[in-house]
């Protein structure tokens, strides 16, 4: 959880998703927009559940490019916040 922790003084948004959540689906090109066009966003996208190539070919068939990508097999950032539905964006202030 320490990766996830707000960094550089700037808010940080942390959007948890799975290829298979149809909501998720729809709102990953506008935040993978969303992050290309404000580069100082601190967005990091973390993956529940699921396997690299997964992730991968969703990424690949949609022609999305993201950075800040972690992946949570064990669905811990979802334990630690209490997050029963997908998607979920966590918004944290700088402190």
């Amino acid at each position: 959880m320490q990766a996830l922790a707000p960094r550089d003084g700037k808010p940080l948004v942390i959007n948890l998703w799975a290829t298979w959540c149809a909501p998720c689906q729809a709102e990953m090109p506008v935040l993978a927009s969303a992050q290309a066009r404000y580069p100082g966003l601190n967005l990091v996208f973390v993956n529940q559940g699921e396997r690299r190539d997964t992730v991968d070919a969703f990424m690949k068939a949609l022609n999305l490019r993201i950075a800040n990508s972690l992946f949570d097999p064990e669905l811990s950032v979802a334990k630690a916040t209490e997050t029963t539905a997908y998607p979920t964006t966590l918004f944290y202030d700088a402190s």
